[in-house]
């Protein structure tokens, strides 16, 4: 059985200790808590946060064997309380994250770039309403429901996609986010007289891949990242705004030089050129874990 943690002493007896680590510890790393007897007093009682006067300090060692040399060459006694064990499979200590590197960064721009395709593609619905109003297809109040039905798909499959990306990875769920995400407009181009049509092609298969896409890297660029955990966070959730203010000046060029119907679809070829890239791109440093049925999980 062994611990880890930096090591802390208010002995200034022991060379082999640094007074001022006192209280630091090693991130991931499972505490040694012992106590030293030092009735002596061969320790700096104005450095000793714990010192009560009774003669006992607690300590955090870098093993238990590191704590009792040091207890030793001081002449005090050593006599552990308490040793965690090290982490088991499945709990990574938090000082082996990258924080960097060329695959860590390459997740984080594929991640902005499924962010700013299918969050932008739902921000700027609103240039296609536009003209699907002026065209006379339905008023706003009814095609705003496209919109809607983009929007509430993601919302709807929180749980599931979760389960899937955990039991599939991250790059198997894109890559299907990325195929419908693709088809939704593409076939849109083929609806663009029909409420229907629109909703379950824009609205519930676009949804359905963006949703998809989403949560696919949503947490992904944490796995890679400690230190510069929220700078990476902040790239990659900046892609839908980005891709709102893209894709609304994009698409609004494209439907003054083609037809609504070829839009739809050149919008739909832009995103599987983007996503699918950045779909492959993608690396999972958890393990997966397999989907069961709910009752052999309530048997185990």
């Amino acid at each position: 059985m062994s611990a880890t943690a930096v090591f802390a002493s208010t002995n200034t007896a022991s060379p082999a200790v640094d007074p001022k680590s006192v209280g630091v510890g090693v991130v991931g790393a499972s505490p040694a808590s012992c106590v030293l007897n030092d009735p002596a007093g061969v320790r700096d009682r104005s450095r000793s946060g714990d010192d009560n006067g009774d003669g006992w300090i607690t300590l955090v060692g870098t093993s238990v064997e590191t704590a009792r040399t040091a207890a030793t060459g001081s002449g005090a006694a050593f006599e552990p309380l308490a040793v965690e064990e090290e982490p088991g499979a499945g709990h990574e200590a938090f000082d082996s994250y990258p924080d960097g590197g060329h695959e860590a960064w390459t997740v984080v721009a594929a991640s902005f770039a499924l962010f700013m395709t299918t969050l932008g593609g739902i921000y700027s619905w609103g240039v296609f309403q536009d003209r699907l109003v002026a065209d006379g297809l339905a008023p706003s109040s009814t095609l705003v429901w496209i919109g809607s039905a983009q929007a509430s798909v993601e919302s709807l499959l929180i749980i599931p996609g979760d389960r899937l990306v955990a039991a599939y990875g991250p790059r198997r769920v894109a890559l299907v986010g990325t195929f419908f995400a693709a088809a939704g407009p593409i076939l849109a181009g083929f609806c663009t007289n029909s409420v229907v049509g629109l909703i379950l092609t824009e609205g519930l298969m676009f949804g359905l891949g963006q949703a998809l896409c989403f949560y696919a890297v949503a947490t992904l660029p944490a796995t890679y990242f400690l230190r510069r955990r929220n700078l990476a966070t902040g790239i990659v959730f900046s892609g839908a705004g980005v891709g709102g203010a893209v894709f609304s000046i994009v698409t609004a060029q494209l439907l003054r030089s083609l037809s609504l119907a070829w839009t739809f679809r050149a919008i739909g070829l832009i995103f599987l050129a983007l996503n699918l890239p950045a779909a492959l791109a993608l690396r999972s440093r958890a393990p997966a874990e397999p989907m069961r049925r709910s009752s052999r999980r309530m048997l185990d």
